[in-house]
């Protein structure tokens, strides 16, 4: 295995990380919009 293609595994690794990352906060903010309840009410 080359050196180029293992830092692109791992690039893209990370990227999907941090598009998980996003996603979660995502999901937080939606869930708070809709129950105000929540936790920072």
């Amino acid at each position: 295995m080359n050196k180029r293609k293992s830092e692109n595994a791992r690039t893209r690794v990370k990227e999907a990380d941090r598009g998980r990352h996003e996603a979660e906060l995502c999901n937080e903010d939606i869930r708070y919009m809709w129950f105000p309840k929540g936790p920072n009410f």
